[in-house]
């Protein structure tokens, strides 16, 4: 897999940031596909440079937008940037390991969105089976999450700056009559007192979200740890649960997501 320069694209990722934040960009709409006097514009550019980099570009925007998730998948491939911090790294592995596990479970891919930072309530993954649907956000909170969250209230009535605290993964499970949600909290460390901070950290999103996570079911949250942690001798009923990345990869969060799915489906079904 080819990787671009880390410093030029995360450069590049800053200045694009700060020009889509830019109050003059407000009136202009976001579409799917270029338009031909968009694309006309493009190719005749009086900048040599520019107009050698129209057709593929072109080609990339085509095949982004498109509906052929292996058509993306190969696009992304050759143009992807990791981050240089093995955190981050481990985020993600974890991210896409449990789509990969709900995959080999016969769910699918039904859409995808670029990973971004910061992408509020849009989710990253969009996975259907049997007429379930299953949303999986990375850096991202459900919008009825947010909305009842207690830490943001506390914020505003303060007068306190600060950004919104977000777990690193919600897996939510949508249902007719209420959705169900699953946190997914990682760390890459084997320290144990770190675990126990994290422990205590991921509780603290529970409180925060309270209102809609006491609809879903037990365990509410996952916390994920490189390693450092034994699996209990008997079930245990305590709202998080932890896992070692070798459990994720053997498929044990499963479980717990259909645990999520069989509620809302309850609930589908009840109403």
């Amino acid at each position: 897999m080819a990787l671009r320069n880390h410093g030029d694209v995360s450069a590049r990722g800053l200045e694009a940031e700060r020009m889509l934040a830019s109050a003059s960009l407000a009136s202009v709409r976001t579409t799917e596909h270029l338009s031909g006097l968009d694309r006309q514009a493009l190719r005749v550019s009086k900048v040599p440079e520019f107009r050698n980099e129209v057709q593929a570009v072109l080609a990339l925007s085509d095949s982004l937008y498109s509906e052929d998730i292996n058509a993306l998948r190969d696009s992304l491939g050759e143009r992807i940037w990791l981050p240089p911090e093995p955190a981050r790294l481990f985020e993600l592995l974890i991210l896409f390991r449990v789509v990969w596990t709900l995959e080999e479970a016969r769910w699918t891919v039904s859409g995808i969105r670029l990973l971004r930072s910061g992408n509020r309530s849009l989710p990253t993954f969009e996975l259907e089976r049997d007429n379930h649907r299953i949303l999986v956000s990375y850096q991202g909170v459900p919008s009825e999450m947010l909305a009842t969250s207690r830490y943001a209230e506390m914020l505003t009535a303060f007068g306190i700056e600060g950004g919104m605290r977000r777990p690193d993964i919600v897996i939510s499970s949508k249902g007719m009559k209420n959705d169900t949600h699953l946190i997914v909290e990682v760390k890459l460390t084997v320290d144990r007192a770190y675990i126990a901070d994290s422990i205590y950290k991921t509780l603290g999103y529970l409180t925060d979200f309270a209102q809609v996570m006491d609809k879903s079911p037990m365990p509410q949250a996952v916390l994920v740890v490189w390693g450092g942690v034994h699996q209990p001798e008997t079930e245990t009923r305590y709202p998080l649960h932890i896992l070692d990345h070798a459990s994720v990869k053997a498929g044990q969060m499963v479980p717990f997501i259909e645990a999520i799915i069989d509620a809302g489906g309850e609930a589908e079904r009840s109403s």
